[in-house]
């Protein structure tokens, strides 16, 4: 989907429309504001996951697709904080 902002743009809003009918991981969330530059926004949708408790957070360290988030400051503790909540067992 490279260069395909708008229908990136697209996806969020199904998966914000889905949301709103199940539940829906905020990493999926947070795969398509990684490919649109939404760092920050990207990195918040970790910490929701970790606060959920939902596992798995530390994706953000094994997924090729997160690479952009690892050098925040916030993607240490994500994925430490995440593997000490779920017995670093992953749920998605």
């Amino acid at each position: 989907m490279a260069g395909e902002t708008a229908r990136a743009h697209g996806v969020l809003a199904r998966l914000h429309d889905m949301a709103e009918q199940r539940y829906v991981m905020p990493s999926h969330f947070a795969y398509v504001c990684t490919g649109l530059g939404e760092h920050e926004k990207a990195i918040d949708l970790f910490e929701v996951y970790v606060e959920e408790r939902a596992g798995g957070a530390y994706g953000i360290k094994g997924s090729f697709l997160f690479t952009p988030l690892r050098s925040h400051p916030t993607a240490n503790t994500c994925s430490s904080v995440s593997r000490r909540t779920s017995g670093g067992l992953t749920s998605g």
